[in-house]
């Protein structure tokens, strides 16, 4: 779980003591990458998911798109993203637009 207020007071705290703002960018995306590693482990412990689909705007950012994929292979999941379809709202539109034909079905 990510606890925005702690990730927040850290890149404050970053950002007042001067660091890099390279540094910071990476210890964010680190950060974002580990908790999504983490949700996932725990949804294949609860669940026996052991499947990721990204997708959405976030994920256009290429490096946390990169660092948390190759995180998960490396636990073991399958990971699929956007290939045909772009990752933002375009995508989320026609995800939805699915599900909601398959629930008429």
């Amino acid at each position: 779980m990510i606890r925005v207020g702690d990730l927040l007071a850290g890149i404050i705290q970053d950002v007042r003591a001067g660091t890099d703002p390279g540094r910071i960018g990476a210890r964010f995306h680190r950060t974002i990458r580990s908790a999504a590693v983490q949700a996932c482990g725990q949804l294949r412990e609860e669940h026996g998911i052991r499947s990721v689909v990204f997708s959405g705007g976030v994920w256009q950012n290429g490096l946390l798109l990169e660092l948390t994929a190759s995180a998960l292979r490396e636990a073991g999941f399958a990971v699929y993203t956007h290939q045909r379809v772009p990752a933002n709202d375009g995508g989320l539109a026609l995800g939805q637009a699915v599900v909601a034909a398959a629930k008429e079905a």
